[in-house]
Protein backbone atom coordinates (compact mmCIF):
# COMPACT_ATOMS: atom_id res chain seq x y z
CA UNK A 1 0.00 0.00 0.00
CA UNK A 2 1.51 3.35 -0.98
CA UNK A 3 2.31 5.84 1.78
CA UNK A 4 3.77 9.32 2.11
CA UNK A 5 6.80 7.86 3.89
CA UNK A 6 7.22 5.25 1.15
CA UNK A 7 7.13 7.97 -1.49
CA UNK A 8 9.70 10.03 0.39
CA UNK A 9 12.01 7.02 0.73
CA UNK A 10 11.62 6.20 -2.98
CA UNK A 11 12.64 9.78 -3.78
CA UNK A 12 15.61 9.58 -1.40
CA UNK A 13 14.36 12.15 1.09
CA UNK A 14 12.61 12.39 4.43
CA UNK A 15 8.89 12.94 4.92
CA UNK A 16 9.61 16.45 6.19
CA UNK A 17 11.60 17.31 3.06
CA UNK A 18 8.80 16.00 0.83
CA UNK A 19 6.21 18.07 2.70
CA UNK A 20 8.42 21.17 2.41
CA UNK A 21 8.48 20.66 -1.36
CA UNK A 22 4.69 20.94 -1.28
CA UNK A 23 5.16 24.57 -0.15
CA UNK A 24 7.43 25.44 -3.12
CA UNK A 25 5.52 26.77 -6.15
CA UNK A 26 7.60 24.73 -8.62
CA UNK A 27 6.76 21.43 -6.88
CA UNK A 28 3.47 22.16 -5.10
CA UNK A 29 1.14 20.73 -7.77
CA UNK A 30 3.23 17.57 -8.23
CA UNK A 31 3.37 16.81 -4.51
CA UNK A 32 -0.34 17.57 -4.03
CA UNK A 33 -1.18 15.34 -7.01
CA UNK A 34 0.80 12.41 -5.61
CA UNK A 35 -0.66 12.88 -2.12
CA UNK A 36 -4.15 12.93 -3.65
CA UNK A 37 -3.40 9.63 -5.42
CA UNK A 38 -2.18 8.14 -2.13
CA UNK A 39 -5.32 9.29 -0.34
CA UNK A 40 -7.49 7.85 -3.13
CA UNK A 41 -5.82 4.44 -2.61
CA UNK A 42 -6.48 4.60 1.12
CA UNK A 43 -10.07 5.79 0.59
CA UNK A 44 -10.71 2.68 -1.50
CA UNK A 45 -9.71 0.57 1.50
CA UNK A 46 -12.52 2.07 3.58
CA UNK A 47 -14.91 -0.39 1.92
CA UNK A 48 -12.89 -3.35 3.23
CA UNK A 49 -13.63 -5.51 6.26
CA UNK A 50 -11.19 -3.72 8.58
CA UNK A 51 -11.08 0.01 7.98
CA UNK A 52 -9.51 0.97 11.32
CA UNK A 53 -5.97 1.32 9.97
CA UNK A 54 -7.24 3.20 6.95
CA UNK A 55 -9.16 5.64 9.14
CA UNK A 56 -6.03 6.13 11.27
CA UNK A 57 -3.91 6.80 8.18
CA UNK A 58 -6.40 9.30 6.74
CA UNK A 59 -6.62 11.16 10.06
CA UNK A 60 -2.84 11.49 10.03
CA UNK A 61 -3.17 13.10 6.59
CA UNK A 62 -5.49 15.80 7.92
CA UNK A 63 -8.87 14.12 7.56
CA UNK A 64 -11.26 14.05 10.52
CA UNK A 65 -14.35 12.29 11.76
CA UNK A 66 -17.38 14.48 11.59
CA UNK A 67 -20.88 13.99 12.88
CA UNK A 68 -23.62 16.41 12.00
CA UNK A 69 -26.90 16.56 13.76
CA UNK A 70 -29.78 18.77 12.80
CA UNK A 71 -32.57 19.34 15.24
CA UNK A 72 -35.69 21.01 14.07
CA UNK A 73 -39.16 21.43 15.33
CA UNK A 74 -40.97 23.61 17.75
CA UNK A 75 -40.83 23.25 21.49
CA UNK A 76 -43.70 24.67 23.43
CA UNK A 77 -43.49 25.02 27.18
CA UNK A 78 -46.54 26.10 29.08
CA UNK A 79 -45.95 27.62 32.45
CA UNK A 80 -48.94 28.20 34.64
CA UNK A 81 -48.59 30.82 37.26
CA UNK A 82 -51.20 31.47 39.93
CA UNK A 83 -51.21 33.85 42.77
CA UNK A 84 -53.13 32.62 45.74
CA UNK A 85 -53.70 34.01 49.16
CA UNK A 86 -51.56 32.53 51.89
CA UNK A 87 -54.69 31.47 53.84
CA UNK A 88 -56.28 29.85 50.76
CA UNK A 89 -56.55 26.07 50.65
CA UNK A 90 -55.99 25.78 46.85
Amino acid sequence: MPTVNGLALALGMTRETLLRYEEKPAFSDAVKFVRTKLEAEWEQRLAGPNATGTIFWLKNQGWKDSVEQKVSGEMVHTVERRIVRADSKT
